[in-house]
């Protein structure tokens, strides 16, 4: 009898002292967190010198984070850092639908950019293509997701040690709120309002142009999940609103870049696991 007490008494602690260690896992709005993967991307390298100005990183760090990530099951709705979206594409000089813009000061390697907003999330395409992915706001301080793509250069520059990697940021910066596919835009057509557009995906800002302050043609970029969208808007001077000039879509993924001077391509084809499961919403 009392032994069967004694087994009751230690089975309800255990219970207790479980019911504690997922309390404290359970963050403020009710969800189970993970710990972050240890981000190793800025780490020193030996004997490297000067290594922020050739911007290179650790040889295996980039493939040591990812492979972490996956062996903890780690999803972009755990990235626990929530940026502005005005300051991160200032300081990256990335405009507002995603243009990477050419500025000889603009922070374009791995390492740099690592090293201003440290990356929680980081996934590969393949072995010369990666992607990271950061929780930025939008102009209504809404959730959206921000991915950047970056290239693996073979850097034969003097003073670059062969112990180490340089990932450039390549192609565009896509910034999803809600995941979508190209019929999703079935409806959007050459002489569609902008406000047609946002009706399908909120990122894009319906009220540009409305002050008649800026008239230039424009384009937003739209990473669905089974290709590229690309939009082109010009100014209609008559009713005072943008309206849809053009449309490419791109199924392979393959969005044109420049490499050494010379027109190619980078595949923005993101894990179909990386997609937000749900954006939106108003940060606290």
């Amino acid at each position: 009898m009392k032994k069967t007490i004694f087994m009751i008494f230690l089975a309800v602690i255990l219970v207790v002292l479980m019911t504690v260690a997922i309390y404290a896992f359970v963050d403020q709005k009710g969800t189970l967190s993970k710990t972050p993967v240890e981000n190793k991307l800025s780490e020193a390298v030996s004997g490297q010198i000067h290594q922020s100005d050739f911007g290179v990183v650790k040889a295996g760090a980039v493939s040591e984070m990812i492979a972490n990530i996956k062996t903890s099951a780690l999803t972009i709705q755990d990235i626990q850092t929530v940026h502005s979206g005005l300051e991160i594409k200032r300081d990256l000089r990335i405009g507002g639908y995603g243009d990477i813009l050419n500025f000889n000061i603009a922070p374009r390697s791995l390492y740099n950019i690592n090293d201003l907003y440290p990356i929680e999330y980081i996934n590969q395409i393949d072995e010369d293509t990666i992607y990271t992915v950061y929780k930025t706001t939008d102009r209504n301080n809404e959730l959206r997701f921000m991915y950047l793509f970056f290239r693996k250069l073979d850097d034969k520059r003097e003073g670059v040690q062969e112990d180490t990697e340089t990932w450039w940021l390549e192609g565009k910066a896509f910034f999803i709120k809600n995941t979508l596919q190209y019929n999703d835009f079935s409806a959007i057509k050459v002489g569609s309002s902008i406000s047609e557009v946002h009706a399908v995906d909120s990122m894009v800002n319906p009220e540009i142009g409305t002050d008649r302050e800026y008239t230039e043609p424009f384009n937003s970029y739209h990473l669905l999940t089974d290709g590229v969208l690309r939009i082109e808007y010009a100014f209609d001077e008559a009713d005072g609103i943008y309206r849809v000039a053009f449309l490419e879509y791109v199924e392979s993924f393959e969005i044109p870049i420049s490499e050494n001077g010379k027109d190619s391509t980078i595949n923005v084809r993101i894990n179909e696991n990386d997609y937000p499961v749900s954006a939106g919403g108003n940060v606290e």
